[in-house]
């Protein structure tokens, strides 16, 4: 029997993770695709890989916070680090399932922008 859940997410033509307390649990190939991984090697790291500093890291934790604790949707267009070192443009979007504490449980989507 075809797993449809499963395969939509894994073959979606955006990248899709679902995070808790920014770490990967578990992302698809087109994310890490994306940013130049396989998904077995990123899901358990935390999402500072993609940040070119601890400071930018801390400072894009803010962005979106009140958004997502009010209606548990945001989305904005960030930078990413990908493997290589260069940075990547994408349209980002979050789903949060834990609105009092919003990244406890997120649901994340990422589209490049070309």
């Amino acid at each position: 029997m075809i797993d449809f859940t499963t395969l939509a997410f894994d073959n979606a033509p955006i990248g899709i993770v679902l995070s808790e307390d920014r770490v990967i649990k578990r992302c698809n190939a087109t994310f890490a695709t994306m940013l130049g991984y396989r998904a077995e090697d990123i899901q358990g790291q935390s999402f500072r890989m993609f940040y070119g500093s601890d400071e930018e890291y801390q400072r894009i934790r803010e962005v979106g916070i009140a958004a997502l604790k009010r209606n548990q949707d945001y989305s904005d267009e960030r930078l990413l680090r990908h493997c290589n070192g260069d940075n990547i443009w994408c349209r980002f979007r979050a789903h949060s399932l834990t609105p009092d504490a919003p990244l406890a449980r997120i649901i994340l989507s990422y589209a490049l922008i070309s």
